[in-house]
């Protein structure tokens, strides 16, 4: 299971945190991704053994902590070895913060979170 460090993008996918790496790129472009703390653009960035990742999705945050690499996508029961839940996953309510400004624009008009294609098409028109 040891692989060099992938791109953050790669690692959410093979992790199964997310459903595509399409999915990854937008959630990491609209704000919905956290490495260590701070919010990544892109989803280019290489992860690293220890570092603390956020992921936004389905009106959740999830905190992981990486334990581990993969070469390629990983069944769902092996991919529980690359990370471990650092807290318990924290489902917001409505009325509570958002991620981005962006996102929070959006929820605000429709009355729920943005999905992966309503991200997409956020992230390219506030760039």
């Amino acid at each position: 299971m040891e692989a060099a460090a992938p791109r953050l993008d790669q690692w959410l996918w093979f992790a199964r945190l997310v459903k595509t790496r399409g999915e990854a790129q937008a959630l990491c472009a609209g704000g919905c991704v956290r490495l260590n703390g701070a919010a990544v653009g892109r989803g280019q960035r290489r992860v690293r053994i220890g570092d603390r990742i956020e992921v936004f999705r389905r009106s959740a945050w999830r905190f992981v902590t990486v334990r581990g690499f993969a070469a390629a996508r990983l069944s769902a029961v092996a991919a529980v070895a690359l990370y471990v839940e650092s807290r318990p996953p924290l489902r917001l309510a409505p009325g509570d913060d958002l991620p981005s400004p962006e996102i929070a624009a959006v929820a605000a008009l429709t009355g729920s979170a943005p999905g992966v294609s309503e991200i997409a098409v956020l992230s390219d028109f506030f760039d």
